[in-house]
């Protein structure tokens, strides 16, 4: 099985490049993941030709954007790290990226909350996005970010990746198709995912995708917007008992008296807490093989690729 690429900060590889000579070596990451994962490790300071060790830095207030400088010598590094920067996104976009985890509060790779200091008063008045991080989440827009620290529980992990397989199915898609109908058939077979996630941004997909006003060069940027903020919603047991319901509909007519009284129990000890949510998805695949279900057999979510289904089910 060929791993799927995912850029990481390096040293959340344990490799020693922060500005002390250490490394913040995040073994919930590394640990089973690296068995499915390719990881493709980046560290802008030291790949932009600054030693290790070296000066600690910060962001510093200027115009367009905050500068990078160090703290005592106040040498500034930003045009150094930004064209860098410009070949190394060029290069990376090349290569087959399909997300990246970033190291929190660095002020080249910190996603969210990274200080942004005063230039005359030398405390912290905004806060922003490191340089690095900043410039990768403008040139890929809707590949899955994070910071390795809400990544540490088994559902975000599961969440993160699952948004990162299905962008790697959306550009496949449009690699191989540019028609409406294709559109609506790639949504279509997403139909189980989306309503384990959000019901809501489900109808409002499906309400673009019949919008007559719609203009169709614009339906593609719309639809992975709506459809990454869709995964970006955490699942519940609810919105699983939603989605299982919706799936066991679609068998209603095939199956048998007993087969409905099976699938409706296995269901309701899954609401119970009795068993987890792979043994009532289980026991649908089993049913859509058998009678032939297509509508069932088209779902990524039932049929996931094998090393989809042991990133989800892995431990």
């Amino acid at each position: 099985m060929n791993k799927i690429r995912v850029g990481i900060s390096r040293c959340l590889l344990g490799e020693r490049v922060r500005y002390d000579g250490g490394h913040k070596h995040d073994h919930c990451l590394t640990g089973a993941l690296s068995s499915y994962i390719d990881w493709v490790p980046v560290c802008p300071e030291t790949e932009c030709g600054l030693g290790v060790p070296r000066e600690v830095m910060r962001l510093v207030t200027g115009h367009p954007q905050p500068c990078l400088k160090t703290i005592h010598s106040d040498a500034d590094h930003t045009e150094r790290i930004l064209g860098w920067t410009k070949s190394k996104l060029y290069e990376l976009a090349r290569s087959g990226l399909y997300g990246f985890i970033f190291k929190a509060r660095s002020p080249s790779c910190g996603l969210y909350g990274v200080p942004i200091y005063d230039a005359a008063q030398g405390a912290p008045s905004s806060v922003g996005r490191g340089l690095f991080a900043g410039a990768c989440v403008n040139n890929f827009p809707h590949m899955p970010v994070a910071e390795e620290n809400a990544l540490h529980g088994p559902a975000a992990q599961e969440n993160f990746f699952t948004r990162v397989f299905t962008f790697k199915r959306w550009l496949r898609f449009l690699a191989e198709s540019n028609s409406l109908k294709s559109l609506i058939r790639f949504h279509g077979r997403h139909d189980l995912l989306l309503l384990s996630h959000s019901p809501r941004h489900h109808a409002s997909l499906n309400r673009l995708l019949t919008s007559t006003g719609q203009l169709e060069k614009n339906i593609y940027q719309e639809y992975i917007i709506r459809l990454m903020a869709a995964l970006r919603c955490a699942s519940t047991e609810r919105k699983n008992m939603y989605m299982l319901h919706h799936a066991a509909e679609h068998l209603g007519k095939y199956l048998s008296p007993d087969e409905k009284l099976e699938l409706r129990e296995v269901i309701q000890n899954y609401r119970g807490g009795l068993v987890p949510l792979s043994t009532p998805l289980s026991l649908i695949r089993h049913y859509a093989l058998l009678y032939k279900e297509s509508y069932l057999i088209s779902q990524f979510y039932l049929f996931l690729n094998p090393l989809e289904l042991m990133l989800q089910n892995r431990g």
